[in-house]
This record gives C-alpha cells, sequence and structure tokens, in this order.
C-alpha cells in the first residue's frame, strides 16, 4: 500500500471534521488558506506551510469529542469557555500523540493570552484570531475586516499578540 499523500492527508482530517459538523471542517480550509497565502507572502519554507497547514486542522479535532450542545455555542458563556478549553486540550493530547512536534509547539502556544514564542505559532494565532473573527459564531454574525482588525489591534495592546506580526499581517491585506 502506498503513502497518502498530503493532500490526501489533509482531506481526510477536514473529512472527519466536516462529519462531526460542517462549520468546524469550514473554519479549518479558510485558516488552511489563509496560512497558506500569507505563508507564502512571507517566503516560509514549504515545510513550515505544510505544519501550519495540518496545525489548522489538527487545532479543530479536539471537538469531534464534545456533544453537539457544545459546538452549537448557543451556551451560557461560562459553560463554553469551558468546552473551549476541553476542546483546546483534546486537540492539543492529538497533536502530542501524533508526534508531529512543530504542529504540538502552535496548537499548544496559540491559544494561550500571550505572545508565542515559537515563530510559527505566533504567525498561527494571529491569522487564526483574523479568520475566527470573519466566521460566524453560535452566538454572533461574521464580524467586519474592520472589526477583525480592531481586535488584533486590541490584542496587541493587551499583550497576547506580536505587534510585528499582526502589522505585517494586516498591511498584506491591502495589497
Amino acid at each position: 500500500m502506498s503513502s497518502p499523500s498530503f493532500n490526501q492527508f489533509l482531506a481526510t482530517l477536514r473529512t472527519q471534521l466536516r462529519i462531526k459538523a460542517n462549520w468546524l471542517a469550514n473554519e479549518s480550509v479558510v485558516l488552511d488558506d489563509n496560512l497558506r497565502t500569507y505563508g507564502l507572502i512571507i517566503e516560509l519554507t514549504t515545510t513550515e506551510i505544510r505544519q501550519l497547514q495540518v496545525a489548522a486542522y489538527i487545532k479543530n479535532m479536539g471537538a469531534i469529542y464534545l456533544g453537539n450542545e457544545a459546538l452549537s455555542q448557543e451556551m451560557p458563556s461560562a459553560v463554553l469557555q469551558s468546552a473551549i478549553k476541553t476542546w483546546q486540550l483534546l486537540s492539543l493530547e492529538i497533536a502530542v500523540a501524533s508526534g508531529m512536534e512543530s504542529v504540538t509547539t502552535i496548537i499548544e502556544q496559540y491559544a494561550m493570552r500571550q505572545i508565542p514564542e515559537n515563530r510559527l505559532a505566533s504567525i498561527f494565532q494571529v491569522v487564526n484570531v483574523w479568520v475566527s473573527c470573519l466566521m460566524p459564531k453560535g452566538y454572533r454574525p461574521p464580524m467586519t475586516p474592520h472589526d477583525a482588525k480592531t481586535t488584533l489591534l486590541q490584542r496587541v495592546e493587551l499583550g497576547w499578540s506580536d505587534r510585528a506580526v499582526v502589522d505585517h499581517f494586516l498591511s498584506t491585506l491591502n495589497r
């Protein structure tokens, strides 16, 4: 039996997410596309771009093990925050079990309310926030690009996202 191609591997992850909830797969696809595009703009290596792409799917894999109510995103804020934390921990466990150290580092660092130490995690964090803002949630419609930009700039002020990465990412949107 031959080994699956990289694109077949991503398709398998995407299918698993789509079976659980279509919006999970859609968010990962949009994140994958944005990471790939930005990675090409900043001239990341093919390996680095692929690590970011895999992380775009692995970050949502923990959601497969949550109940459908949690994925509706229409529960009280405290309950939703608890479900998201569980989701993130399960996704990290999947990343660790995969043996992909660079993907594990990205998953481990991107969701923290501080600037990630790892360069790829910092890039992932900024692009993920952008995509997350533009995606509809159970508790709100999609934000406008202006509001997403404001959110990223607020994260910089709070010391949660790297100013240089945010500024450069936002400058590429105007190209």
